[in-house]
């Protein structure tokens, strides 16, 4: 969620597009997450699935709990906000990007 300049602009400064195939903005598109309409789009970008597609994010409504309610699997990365306490808690949790590998792989 973000503006298109903004995000685009951190995602430059990070040197990451070149990791990545599609990149979905929700002023870009005009669907904020946890909107299920910005992951069906992203999806499609990508020719996946719901259900053979990771999601990480740090956003318990928005990432974690948007992407669940399509059926794609969260990653919660923990530290940036907390998990609701009406909400069980996500299976997959890290609190450093570099951990993801190992629960995909």
């Amino acid at each position: 969620n973000g503006s298109t300049i903004g995000q685009n602009r951190k995602i430059d400064v990070l040197g990451l597009r070149p990791y990545f195939s599609s990149i979905v903005v929700s002023e870009t598109v005009g669907i904020k997450k946890p909107a299920p309409a910005i992951f069906e789009i992203a999806l499609k970008e990508l020719g996946k699935q719901a259900e053979d597609t990771w999601f990480v994010g740090d956003n318990p409504r928005n990432d974690i709990l948007g992407a669940a309610k399509l059926g794609l699997t969260p990653i919660w990365l923990s530290g940036c906000h907390p998990w609701p306490d009406n909400e069980n808690a996500p299976a997959h949790q890290i609190t450093d990007l570099q951990e993801v590998p190992a629960i995909i792989f």
